[in-house]
């Protein structure tokens, strides 16, 4: 009985902690806002923001397609080689832009394609501070709500070399 009840009350001050998950916007079916938090220190003062969204339709061909690769040439242009069974779709998510100099501190993306309930794919790209890399943050996750908040995209930035001229 001793037992029950530590467990019980450790249960209670878990959920006043805050630490417990309550989904309340679960509508099916609704469209989802997302909030993007932006640390404008880390683009270029001439950056746009690129955001791409994919549904979960979109990324179940994605995955189905992984095995595909594009090649160029001169001659022949684009080729596209996939393995036998597999045929290659192109893939258009959604997409919004936005100029550095326009943004406060977060951007908002009103989407007319992921819903509540569905697996999604958000990918902001923009040119990084030093006139030359690109810095890009993403997410895969399931939409709970009709609005969300990422608090914490995580942010990469390519290495390449960068030549000027002067």
């Amino acid at each position: 009985m001793k037992q029950l009840s530590i467990f019980l009350i450790s249960i209670y001050f878990f959920i006043l902690s805050g630490c417990f998950a309550v989904e309340t916007n679960s509508d099916e079916n609704e469209f989802v806002t997302f909030q993007i938090p932006i640390n404008k220190a880390i683009f270029s003062e001439k950056a746009v923001l690129n955001v791409r969204l994919y549904t979960e339709e979109q990324l179940k061909i994605l995955e189905e397609q992984d095995s595909c690769f594009i090649s160029y040439d001169q001659q022949n242009g684009e080729k596209i080689s996939c393995p036998d069974g597999v045929e290659y779709q192109k893939i258009i998510p959604e997409e919004f832009t936005f100029f550095i100099q326009d943004i406060e501190n977060q951007i908002e993306v009103k989407s007319v394609f992921i819903q509540t309930g569905k697996k999604y794919r958000l990918l902001v790209t923009g040119l990084y501070n030093d006139n030359c890399n690109t810095t890009s943050g993403g997410i895969i996750a399931i939409a709970r709500s009709e609005t969300i908040k990422l608090d914490e995209l995580f942010w990469i930035t390519t290495a390449i070399g960068c030549f000027s001229n002067g």
